[in-house]
């Protein structure tokens, strides 16, 4: 996974700030488009046709199918095979999903916090969590769960042509999922 991350670098502009419009609302069915990456250099956005072609893995388009997302109006959702309630805050810059179906490590309902980019009518991007390099230069992702986000950055990256190099300019490293209507 990280040597496809590495082979994936290479596109748009640093995003910080969500630009969401204040009308839209996230409820609705969305399908994924592409995954993407916000470091603290650039950002880079994939379609999943680009990641499979940069891996030769054409398994990534099955992407489409299993993760689409409908938020429902009654605070609840179906993203693939998981479902349970979701919360948008009311700055709509963060969802926030509770498992009916997956749990975590404790047992409890796993929840998924996304941060909220770039919320418009038919599009939304939706950002995991952000790894910073540690003392010794690396990212921490001790857990299954922090690398399969991570690893999501890096596939966002190597979309795009970016390469080990560039990987280790980067400081910051975050993941995005990106959807539409």
């Amino acid at each position: 996974m990280a040597l496809i991350g590495l082979v994936l670098l290479n596109s748009c502009s640093k995003s910080d700030s969500p630009a969401v419009e204040p009308e839209v609302s996230i409820s609705g069915k969305w399908s994924i488009t592409g995954l993407g990456t916000i470091t603290d250099l650039k950002t880079y956005d994939a379609t999943l046709e680009e990641i499979a072609a940069v891996s030769n893995n054409k398994d990534i388009l099955k992407l489409k199918d299993v993760y689409s997302y409908e938020f429902k109006t009654d605070g609840t959702y179906v993203a693939g095979t998981d479902s349970g309630t979701w919360i948008l805050a009311a700055d709509k810059k963060q969802v926030t999903l509770t498992s009916k179906v997956n749990v975590d490590s404790n047992k409890k309902p796993a929840v998924l916090i996304f941060q909220v980019f770039d919320l418009a009518k038919n599009s939304v991007k939706l950002g995991f969590k952000k790894f910073s390099k540690n003392a010794s230069g690396n990212f921490d992702t001790t857990s299954l769960e922090d690398f399969a986000y991570f690893s999501v950055g890096i596939m966002g990256m190597a979309g795009k042509g970016g390469t080990q190099a560039d990987l280790d300019k980067v400081k910051t490293l975050q993941g995005t999922l990106n959807l539409k209507r």
